[in-house]
C-alpha cells in the first residue's frame, strides 16, 4: 500500500503540471478566469507537502529503529541557519521537522512565495504602464511561475525575456510591428523549464539546499 501511494505521489506532480498547463491554454482561448487554476496550484503545493509529511511520519513510526527519529531534536551543527530555532533544536520532533522542511515544505513555500513576488513585480509594472501587459497575462505569470516552481523560477524570468525578444525580432523581420504579447513566450518558456529543469538548475543552485 505504501509503495503504491509513493508511486502515486511521484506521478502526481507530472499529471498536475500537464493538466494545469493544458487547462491554462484552454483558458486563454476561451477567455476563462485563471483564479480557479491559481487556487488549484496553491492547494497542490501545500497539500502535496502535507501529504508527504504525514506519510513520512507514518513510515518512521512503524519501526522501533526509525521511531527514534521522531523523538530527536536536530543537531545545531546541521546545515541551515534555521536549525537554531527552538522548533528544530529543542523540541522532541525537531529532527522530523527539519527533515520535512528540507525535503517537502521548503520547495513548496519558496515556490509560492517567489511566484507571488513575481506577480507583485508585474502588477506594479502594469500600474506604472497599463499597456505593458493585461491583467490576464499578469495572472498567467503567477500561475506558470507556481507551475515551474523553485528554484527554476529564477531562470524562468530571463528565459521569458529572451523568448519575448525573439518574438519581437521575428515580428520586426516580417514587418508586423514591435508589440508582443507575453502569452506565447510564457507557455513556451514553461515547457522548456519543465523539460530541462534539473539540467539547468541543479548545478546552479546547489547552495540553496543549505537554506
Amino acid at each position: 500500500m505504501i509503495k503504491g501511494l509513493g508511486q502515486i505521489l511521484n506521478y502526481l506532480p507530472v499529471f498536475t503540471v500537464v493538466a494545469v498547463w493544458l487547462w491554462a491554454i484552454a483558458a486563454h482561448w476561451k477567455k476563462w478566469s485563471l483564479w480557479p487554476l491559481i487556487w488549484v496550484m496553491i492547494g497542490f503545493h501545500l497539500g502535496l507537502a502535507a501529504l508527504k509529511s504525514i506519510l513520512q511520519y507514518w513510515v518512521w513510526s512503524q519501526s522501533q529503529l526509525t521511531e527514534i527519529l521522531l523523538r530527536l531534536p536536530v543537531e545545531k551543527s546541521a546545515p541551515g541557519w534555521f536549525v537554531q530555532l527552538p522548533i528544530f533544536s529543542k523540541f522532541s520532533h525537531g529532527y522530523f521537522m527539519y527533515y520535512i522542511w528540507n525535503n517537502f515544505w521548503r520547495e513548496a513555500l519558496f515556490s509560492l512565495t517567489a511566484a507571488f513576488i513575481v506577480y507583485g513585480m508585474f502588477f506594479l509594472l502594469r500600474r506604472h504602464d497599463p499597456h505593458s501587459l493585461t491583467d490576464w497575462e499578469n495572472k498567467l505569470i503567477l500561475l506558470l511561475a507556481m507551475l515551474v516552481g523553485w528554484p527554476q523560477i529564477i531562470l524562468f524570468l530571463p528565459l521569458i525575456l529572451l523568448l519575448t525578444l525573439i518574438f519581437i525580432m521575428g515580428k520586426m523581420i516580417f514587418r508586423q510591428g514591435i508589440s508582443c504579447s507575453l502569452i506565447y513566450p510564457l507557455f513556451i518558456g514553461t515547457v522548456l523549464m519543465l523539460i530541462f529543469n534539473k539540467q539547468t538548475t541543479d548545478w546552479l543552485f546547489i547552495w540553496f539546499k543549505i537554506i
